[in-house]
């Protein structure tokens, strides 16, 4: 005698699980010149807790010595070097897999102070001693 065995599996949906965005710091302001910067990045809905935050494309600006951008959201470093607006997207992925990303721009600026200018002064050997109050 033969047996069959049927199993029925059955389908949930969850309507109240929110789709996964990307938010906080819509809009990052420019960093400055060898100042401390800091942003973060939040998500909302998906399946919590978000496992991480990564950049996906683009990238940081060059000369933000130490910009980092934790598993947490949080980004923050400090600009070496003045840059042209540089653009980076930030993905957060959710405790299931589900990902979202957005586009961010940032420029890094002057700080508008002068650095000084060295002035280095090198000694010919086959220069004259000058005499003071005389012309040379």
């Amino acid at each position: 005698m033969a047996y069959r065995f049927r199993k029925r599996f059955k389908t949930q949906s969850n309507s109240s699980v929110r789709t996964l965005i990307l938010t906080g710091s819509t809009g990052l302001s420019d960093g400055t010149k060898g100042q401390a910067y800091a942003a973060s990045f939040s998500a909302d809905g998906g399946v919590g807790p978000y496992a991480a935050f990564t950049v996906v494309g683009g990238s940081f600006p060059a000369g933000m010595a130490g910009l980092t951008l934790s598993t947490n959201g949080d980004m923050s470093g400090v600009p070496s070097t003045t840059t042209d607006q540089s653009t980076f997207s930030v993905q957060v992925m959710d405790a299931v897999g589900s990902t979202a990303s957005a586009g961010y721009r940032i420029q890094i600026i002057s700080s508008g102070a002068e650095e000084p200018l060295a002035l280095s002064i090198l000694q010919s050997t086959g220069a004259k001693q000058g005499i003071v109050g005389s012309t040379y």
